[in-house]
């Protein structure tokens, strides 16, 4: 009777914990196309021009990653950042949106890129917050809080370039 208590508690378990994943993906599904429809309204205002490559890269990217924001997760981010930042053409990418980022007439769109690097940073930490709080944990037990979070921000930097989940390739040749 125990053990049928415990293998329906854990079917259960399991149950509500895909449950609460999908739940998470769904919410941050809806707070990216919230972050697109801004991003298009700047162009609607005419702030920003729809011709713009940093607008058609942002747009196309949120598009993109919104149908692929399932399959994301903390392991696939880390393969990410074992064999991205090797790759030439994603740090010539970066680099070069960087330098476009920092015109004047892309300041609406660097808000955007900002909010979109957050959102990004937001749901990698509820989907793994266990993970989160081991990592953390363990960076104040070693005392590499600045390191975690460089490598933190890398890995957004990395998500908003790979080509699983961003158009950067397509825009910077």
């Amino acid at each position: 009777m125990i053990l049928a208590t415990i293998i329906l508690m854990s079917l259960v378990w399991d149950f509500l914990s895909r449950l609460r994943q999908e739940t998470i993906v769904l919410e941050h599904q809806f707070r990216l196309y919230a972050l697109r429809d801004a991003l298009r309204e700047q162009v609607m205002q005419g702030s920003v021009k729809s011709d713009n490559w940093v607008f058609q890269y942002l747009d196309s990217s949120i598009a993109k990653l919104i149908s692929q924001l399932s399959t994301v997760s903390f392991w696939r981010v880390l393969s990410m950042m074992l064999f991205y930042p090797r790759n030439p053409r994603t740090k010539v990418g970066l680099e070069h949106l960087a330098r476009e980022m920092k015109k004047p007439h892309n300041a609406p769109l660097l808000k955007i890129y900002i909010h979109y690097m957050a959102e990004l940073g937001f749901f990698l930490t509820k989907r793994h917050s266990v993970l989160r709080y081991a990592l953390l944990s363990f960076g104040q037990l070693i005392r590499a809080q600045s390191w975690t979070r460089e490598k933190y921000r890398q890995a957004k930097a990395l998500l908003t370039a790979a080509p699983e989940t961003s158009t950067l390739a397509e825009f910077c040749s």
